[in-house]
């Protein structure tokens, strides 16, 4: 694993259990609290997929989310 590899690991490493939003390379988003993270995949739950003019539609369960489709994650 290179030093920027392990760097973006630390960085979301350090958000577990905090609220974000999380947009995919579709542009489509989520609002969720990061709970488990590894090399391939953000693990979400409390989830809520976000739509045009601000609604929101509850996800059921665990949204596991592939981190190589993930273009940015916010802290609301």
């Amino acid at each position: 694993m290179n030093a920027k590899v392990r760097r973006t690991n630390k960085i979301v490493a350090d958000r577990l259990a905090i609220r974000v939003v999380v947009t995919q390379v579709d542009g489509q988003s989520f609002a969720g609290v990061v709970t488990d993270l590894d090399d391939g995949w953000l693990l979400l739950r409390e989830t809520e997929s976000l739509g045009p003019q601000g609604s929101r539609v509850a996800v059921d369960g665990e949204l596991l989310l592939p981190r190589d489709r993930i273009a940015f994650i916010q802290r609301p």
